[in-house]
């Protein structure tokens, strides 16, 4: 009896059915993963449009990162969470964009932790988040002082929506995105 292929498949992300990748406190990125996608679209039954294919670094927990910049060089891992309502730094990462560039304080809100608390966070406006070649400009950001890691959430995925996340191979495809 031959063995059957399995096939590679997609899944399709829309902002108004997501589903968080993940929320588990202690997992920190491993080092990044270079370079763009040697698979094409087509190649995977994605859209035509799904023309920017950024590379997943998957944790032994099953959670995945993605390599981004923030204001043109601050380099950062960002857990990809879709649960998550907005884009949020921790405060190291923070204090590095504060360095270089402008941000703008836009509000403060009541905010509800993956583990269920409620807290007071800042949010912040940033000129930039590069994901791949995707450049987001002008994007909300929460400034978390207890976190350990970076979240790409919606306040920016909605903005490159439809997108994609393929887990073999892992990637996040984009669709809609400003180029330089």
């Amino acid at each position: 009896m031959a063995a059957r292929a399995t096939p590679k498949r997609s899944i399709p992300v829309r902002a108004a059915a997501l589903a968080a990748l993940a929320a588990a406190a202690l997992a920190h990125p491993a080092e990044p993963g270079a370079g763009r996608a040697e698979v094409a679209p087509g190649a995977l039954d994605l859209p035509a449009s799904f023309r920017d294919a950024v590379p997943l670094i998957e944790q032994e927990s099953g959670q995945y990162y993605v390599r981004g910049r923030i204001d043109g060089g601050i380099e950062t891992d960002f857990l990809v969470d879709t649960g998550a309502s907005y884009v949020a730094l921790s405060q190291a990462t923070f204090e590095r964009v504060r360095a270089g560039s402008r941000t703008a304080v836009v509000r403060q809100i009541v905010g509800v932790t993956a583990d269920g608390r409620r807290r007071r966070v800042p949010i912040h406006r940033v000129a930039e988040i590069a994901i791949g070649r995707c450049r987001l400009r002008d994007v909300e950001v929460a400034v978390l002082r207890f976190a350990d890691r970076d979240i790409l959430g919606l306040s920016a995925l909605r903005r490159l929506e439809p997108f994609a996340l393929t887990l073999s191979p892992p990637r996040l495809w984009l669709s809609d995105c400003d180029e330089p």
